[in-house]
């Protein structure tokens, strides 16, 4: 077991005063609130504002790259993540996890980790309004295994991530074929 702090640089967004509208009218730059935390992959279509380049510098956000493991810090998504792919800026109440070392922590298998011992990490704070900080995400104890066997349980989840999908399609499509035989009989 290791540290989030010892393989991963961890830091956490900011956000622009809200009622200076050369931070926010016409921005750029993709910013996130910690309700994008629901344990999933996000892309750029779930963007729903983003700050001026004056509002980035005059704030505390910082610029996470692709395959950053986002955390929520407060509220009701408290120590979820979310895998960001794409570049972004957060609010304050997000801390963004990036490793060290890719050869010796993989961010996909961050995440998953993450998102597996949520209850061993939050589970006391399910119930309760309550908020992390960094210094608690910075303590957070995970599992180290070799780099190879993090690719391996990867490749198990992505496969499994893959049936998982082509079960859902194949349920709405038979919800479909249900309401076509209800509608044509009855």
């Amino acid at each position: 077991y290791v540290k989030i702090d010892s393989i991963c640089n961890v830091q956490s967004g900011g956000t622009p005063k809200r009622d200076v509208a050369d931070f926010w009218e016409n921005g750029t730059i993709n910013w996130l609130r910690s309700e994008v935390c629901q344990n999933c992959y996000i892309d750029e279509s779930i963007v729903n504002e983003k700050i001026t380049t004056e509002g980035f510098t005059k704030s505390s956000t910082k610029i996470l790259k692709p395959n950053t493991i986002l955390m929520a810090l407060v509220g009701a998504t408290i120590g979820r993540v979310a895998y960001l792919t794409f570049e972004a800026t957060t609010n304050q109440n997000v801390a963004g996890l990036y490793p060290k070392d890719s050869n010796r922590l993989l961010s996909k298998f961050l995440f998953y980790t993450l998102m597996n011992d949520f209850d061993k990490n939050f589970g006391d704070a399910k119930k309760k309004f309550t908020m992390a900080n960094l210094t608690t995400v910075k303590n957070i104890e995970i599992l180290l295994p070799s780099i190879e066997n993090q690719r391996r349980l990867i490749q198990i989840i992505e496969q499994i991530e893959i049936q998982i999908e082509a079960l859902k399609i194949n349920l709405a499509t038979i919800n479909v074929d249900k309401e076509n035989i209800l509608k044509k009989y009855l």
